[in-house]
C-alpha cells in the first residue's frame, strides 16, 4: 500500500501538469481558431459581394461570355485556394504542423532541427 501512495505521489504532478497543459491549449486553440475563421470569412464575404455588385453593370452578352469562359470558377477557385493557404499558414504559426526541411539549391544557411 505504501509503493501505490508514493507511487501516485510522484506521479500526479505530471499527470496535472499534463492534464491543465492540454486543456488550456484546446481552450486557445477553439477560441483562435473560430475568431480566425469568421474573420476570414467576413473577408471573403465582402470580396464576393463587391464582385457581385460589380457584375451587375456588366450586360447579358458578356456575363454569358464571363461564364461560358469559365472566369467565374477560377475566381472561386482563387479564393478557395487563398483560404486553404491561410488555414496551413496558420496551424504552422501554432505549431501543429512540422516545418518544411527543404531547402531551395545553393542555401549554405545553418539547418534547424526544432521540429
Amino acid at each position: 500500500m505504501q509503493y501505490l501512495i508514493m507511487f501516485l505521489a510522484s506521479v500526479f504532478p505530471y499527470v496535472a501538469q499534463f492534464i491543465g497543459a492540454s486543456i488550456t491549449r484546446v481552450v486557445v486553440s477553439l477560441g483562435f481558431g473560430t475568431v480566425a475563421f469568421a474573420g476570414v470569412g467576413f473577408i471573403f464575404d465582402t470580396i464576393i459581394d463587391k464582385l457581385n455588385t460589380s457584375t451587375n453593370a456588366v450586360t447579358p452578352l458578356v456575363a454569358q461570355f464571363i461564364h461560358l469562359a469559365g472566369i467565374d470558377t477560377a475566381i472561386n477557385i482563387l479564393l478557395s485556394a487563398g483560404f486553404a493557404l491561410l488555414v496551413l499558414k496558420g496551424t504552422n504559426k501554432a505549431g501543429s504542423m512540422r516545418k518544411q526541411v527543404w531547402r531551395k539549391p545553393g542555401d549554405k544557411s545553418d539547418v534547424s532541427w526544432d521540429a
